[in-house]
């Protein structure tokens, strides 16, 4: 599966919401930051995946469009989130971090998200499907 346009629209529309809002808050620019983070990851994960012959097209989804998907992702999840220490031993920093931003922003998280079109549409996409390798699909 190749990724649609109004996927990506709805990743920009959610990302963008939650950066305006993150990125305005404090002194700490928390969305850009935590965008970063998940672009390197992302990096590291294509690097390491083209170890084992994986197809590299990922179904058109860029880095950049997977960090930003992930970013958001992870800061909507954490508003519901129910986590402990014990489970840092299975969760990347980024959702660590995410989850302490929700806990800290929810009001403006919430708020911000209520502004936007796409939240529906976000919340059903899946990084497996999207990245799907047009040889597999």
């Amino acid at each position: 599966m190749t990724i649609t346009t109004q996927q990506k629209k709805a990743i920009d529309a959610v990302f963008n919401a939650l950066a305006y809002t993150l990125d305005n808050l404090t002194h700490t620019r928390y969305m850009s930051e935590l965008y970063e983070l998940e672009r390197a990851h992302e990096k590291r994960h294509r690097n390491w995946t083209a170890n084992f012959g994986r197809p590299d097209d990922y179904g058109g989804v860029s880095i950049a469009t997977a960090a930003k998907y992930f970013a958001a992702r992870h800061i909507i999840e954490g508003l519901s989130a129910e986590w402990s220490p014990k489970d840092s031993l299975h969760l990347k920093d980024t959702v660590w971090r995410a989850y302490a931003i929700a806990l800290n922003y929810g009001d403006e998280i919430k708020n911000a998200l209520s502004k936007v079109d796409g939240v529906c549409d976000f919340l059903n996409l899946d990084y497996v499907t999207m990245v799907q390798s047009k040889e597999a699909a």
